[in-house]
C-alpha cells in the first residue's frame, strides 16, 4: 500500500505540473502574441505616417511649382494680349484646371493611406481563434 500512495501522489503532482506548465506556456505565448501585434501596429503607423508625409510633401510642391509657373505666363501673357480680360479669363480657366488635377492627385493618395488595416484584421483572428478554442474546451 506504502507503494501505491507515493505513486498516486506523483501522478497528481505530474498532472498538476503539466497543468502548470500549459498554463505557463499559453500565457508565454500570449504575451508573444500581443507584443507582436504591437510590433506590427507600429510597423503598419509607420508606414502610414510615411505616406501621408510623402503625400503632403508632393502636393505642396506641385502646388509651389504650378504656381510659380502659372503666375509668370499669366503676367506675360495678360501684358502681351490686347483684350487683357480674356487673357485673364483664360488663365482663371487654367488656374482652375490645374488645381482640379491636383485635388484629384491628392484625393488618390490620400485614399490610399489605411492605418493599421492589418493589425485590425489580426486581432478579429486572434479574438475568433481564442473565442472557438474556449468553445472547444468548455465541452
Amino acid at each position: 500500500m506504502s507503494d501505491t500512495a507515493p505513486d498516486v501522489e506523483l501522478r497528481g503532482s505530474a498532472a498538476d505540473t503539466s497543468t502548470r506548465g500549459l498554463v505557463a506556456e499559453a500565457v508565454e505565448q500570449a504575451g508573444r502574441l500581443v507584443q507582436k501585434e504591437i510590433e506590427l501596429a507600429r510597423r503598419e503607423t509607420a508606414e502610414s505616417l510615411r505616406a501621408a508625409v510623402g503625400a503632403a510633401v508632393f502636393g505642396a510642391v506641385a502646388v509651389f511649382g504650378v504656381m510659380a509657373f502659372l503666375v509668370m505666363a499669366v503676367v506675360t501673357i495678360v501684358v502681351a494680349v490686347s483684350p487683357h480680360w480674356a487673357a485673364a479669363l483664360g488663365f482663371a480657366v487654367l488656374f482652375l484646371a490645374v488645381a482640379g488635377a491636383g485635388a484629384a492627385m491628392a484625393m488618390g493618395r490620400a485614399r490610399r493611406i489605411s492605418p493599421l488595416q492589418q493589425t485590425t484584421q489580426t486581432i478579429k483572428e486572434d479574438v475568433e481563434w481564442a473565442k472557438r478554442q474556449l468553445t472547444r474546451d468548455a465541452r
